[in-house]
């Protein structure tokens, strides 16, 4: 699934799909053509808007929360990085010398991988979605990325992402998919 060789912690962009284990639909109803999120959808799409700001290197894309998976398009940058760190850490590191207000020196710029950040957003949405009462919520394990090479190409992937409410009746992740059977 990975391209072997390729840094995933490298600048650039991913158009990554994310489902939910055994096709379970925990995330919503598709009512009249629209995409009506449950309270675990809400906490999915939540979750993903807190990518942005627990690493500041992420720039947010194209994204959907379907019944059971999700599409975004997610950019890995080196232009946006401020302190390079997870915001769970000190935001300051105080110097030793007596001053009146502390000194900040620079900390190392750390760029996570994907299958990082991904796993951070399975972990914590997966916390929540428990927390709200759903004991049974689990992701799959694995995740489907595919590295973007060009505005086209991502113009391309942003369409699919719109477009997938529309063709939810053929969906792969569909469990109630129609087969389209061949003369």
């Amino acid at each position: 699934m990975r391209l072997p060789g390729w840094d995933y912690s490298s600048p650039g962009c991913y158009f990554v799909t994310i489902c939910v284990k055994n096709k379970e639909c925990f995330f919503a109803d598709i009512v009249d053509g629209k995409i009506i999120l449950n309270e675990c959808g809400e906490i999915v799409e939540a979750r993903w808007s807190w990518l942005k700001k627990q690493y500041h290197f992420l720039e947010l894309d194209a994204f959907v929360v379907m019944p059971n998976h999700v599409h975004g398009l997610i950019k890995i940058t080196n232009n946006s990085v401020v302190t390079g760190r997870d915001l769970s850490l000190p935001t300051t590191q105080p110097t030793t010398q007596p001053m009146t207000q502390p000194t900040i020196i620079p900390t190392t710029i750390k760029i996570k991988p994907l299958s990082d950040i991904l796993g951070a957003f399975k972990t914590t949405s997966s916390k929540d979605i428990h927390l709200a009462g759903f004991p049974n919520f689990f992701w799959r394990r694995y995740f489907y990325e595919r590295i973007i090479r060009s505005e086209g190409e991502a113009n391309t992937i942003r369409q699919y992402i719109r477009d997938n409410l529309a063709n939810w009746d053929y969906d792969i992740e569909n469990p109630g998919k129609k087969l389209i059977l061949s003369p």
